[in-house]
């Protein structure tokens, strides 16, 4: 019998990493990943700092000991910081929490830290072992991982794409034809099948990854996880989007013989260049007008020309002549952005020219068309998590410039907004 699932797509965002001293050591206390940065959170201010600089300023070691290192540093082929704590002149629990601070990370003691199987299930073994990283938990937008070097380009640029799936008679089901009561099957009969495209254009990056799902949690209890880390990246910024498929096996064969759900088209990954003011998010809003979730995603930012340039993404669920559909509404031009206030919360409008496609829960076009226009306005209260916090507004035009939809700003359910390097 063929029982039914339903997916939950996760959204990242990751960023281009400006070149630092690591300095990466193998203390049980690591530092944890953080948004990327080109300067540093540093005594309650933002201003950027050399390491050897900051060891010194702070007295933790002497001028002379500065020089030493950096005269052994090239024939050494070590990075400052290490080399330092080799030659005894620094301790190596000060070297990480001033790399911390430089980096603007917290640090993650493992010898305290709990770490949840859920996030263990998401990090592949072998980016793991290979980047000596360590997941500690899931986090509202994303997976919070422990690193000797949280500069590593191959872990901080290569999405890792997950789903939460769940048994049709799973507790908490919300997905079609629920069987509250009934017998959950083995949910690791599931393969999903992620596939990925340029949100703009709909060309593919790459190829299809296939993930078997892992019973994550409290076993038996029909919730479970896929999840695999996408071995591509982007230079330039642009947005993503991820479809996760239920397939039978690592092939991708389909049917699935024994569970069967639609492909969920929600999943948004955004990447940009952490250079001069602009605006990323992405995340989810819950959907008054039909009881789900909304999905968005987008980079803006002005040019070397002055000329507003990005890409925004918007997809809702509802009703398409009588038929359960996704609408989702792509930017094609970015006419106009504007920032609004110095400190937090600050504003970002976005508008421009968009297409919208209609989908039906099989993938089929349902409706296409170019020449609408839309206005997004998004909020960066500067929390931790957007969730609750930050907010996201849009209205859309048709071709024939009527009005064809509103959402007021409404507080994110997940993912976040941020405006970085915003001007004083």
């Amino acid at each position: 019998m063929t029982r039914g699932a339903s997916e939950r797509s996760g959204l990242a965002e990751h960023g281009e990493e400006t070149d630092q001293d690591s300095g990466a050591t193998g203390s049980d206390i690591w530092a944890r990943p953080a948004e990327p940065v080109d300067e540093q959170q540093l005594n309650g201010e933002r201003k950027a700092g050399r390491l050897g600089d900051l060891l010194v300023e702070r007295e933790l070691i002497t001028q002379s000991q500065l020089g030493e290192a950096l005269l052994q540093q090239p024939a050494s082929g070590k990075a400052l910081g290490s080399l330092l704590v080799e030659l005894g002149a620094l301790d190596e629990l000060a070297l990480v929490r001033v790399l911390a601070e430089q980096l603007g990370v917290p640090l993650a003691d493992l010898r305290k830290e709990a770490l949840e199987e859920t996030a263990i299930a998401i990090l592949p073994e072998s980016i793991a072992r290979a980047h000596t990283a360590i997941p500690i938990r899931r986090t509202d937008t994303g997976l919070e991982v422990a690193m000797t070097d949280p500069l590593d380009q191959a872990v901080n640029t290569q999405p890792t794409l997950s789903v939460q799936v769940w048994d049709s008679a799973a507790a908490g089901y919300t997905g079609a034809n629920p069987e509250p009561g009934g017998t959950i099957g083995d949910i690791r009969n599931i393969w999903v099948a992620f596939n990925v495209k340029t949100c703009i254009g709909g060309s593919s990056v790459g190829v299809t990854k296939y993930a078997q799902v892992v019973d994550t949690g409290t076993s038996g209890d029909g919730i479970g996880t896929a999840s695999v880390t996408f071995p591509y990246t982007s230079s330039s910024e642009t947005i993503w989007c991820v479809t996760a498929s239920v397939v039978a096996n690592a092939s991708g064969d389909t049917p699935n013989l024994f569970y069967s759900a639609p492909p969920d088209i929600s999943g948004i990954i955004a990447f940009y260049q952490d250079t001069g003011q602009f605006v990323t998010g992405g995340g989810t809003i819950p959907d008054a007008a039909n009881g789900t979730k909304s999905n968005f995603g987008f980079v803006a930012r002005y040019n070397k020309t002055g000329k507003p340039q990005g890409q925004m993404v918007y997809v809702f669920r509802g009703k398409y002549n009588g038929v359960d559909a996704t609408f989702t509404i792509k930017s094609n031009a970015l006419t106009g952005l504007s920032f609004t206030g110095s400190t937090y919360p600050i504003s970002a409008t976005l508008t421009g020219g968009a297409n919208i496609t209609v989908v039906d829960r099989s993938g089929n076009v349902l409706f296409s068309e170019g020449s609408w226009r839309f206005a997004a306005t998004v909020t960066d209260t500067n929390a931790n998590s957007g969730i609750g916090q930050d907010k996201f507004a849009i209205t859309i035009w048709d071709k024939s410039n009527q009005l064809y939809r509103n959402v007021p700003a409404t507080l994110l359910s997940g993912g976040n907004v941020v405006v970085h390097n915003p001007k004083a």
